[in-house]
């Protein structure tokens, strides 16, 4: 994940910047396969990160997972 700076916000113009990368910390473990979101949330800042399981039952639920889509059309 990468802060995206936008020092200029308007109607008719916008100027974006990357800014640091974020990177999970140790503590984070076993979700540091990626973070996807920063969310304000009054005093707190929540980051949503992922674990990727690739145990036999992880293989399964993706499994079910891509027939459901299929069945739905998704």
């Amino acid at each position: 994940m990468r802060l995206l700076h936008m020092p200029v916000l308007t109607p008719e113009r916008i100027e974006t910047r990357l800014g640091a990368r974020i990177a999970a910390p140790p503590a984070f473990a076993p979700y540091v396969e990626g973070l996807h979101t920063l969310a304000a949330c009054g005093p707190f800042t929540l980051i949503d990160a992922k674990r990727v399981d690739r145990s036999g039952r992880g293989w399964l639920i993706d499994l079910a997972r891509m027939i459901r889509g299929a069945a739905t059309g998704a």
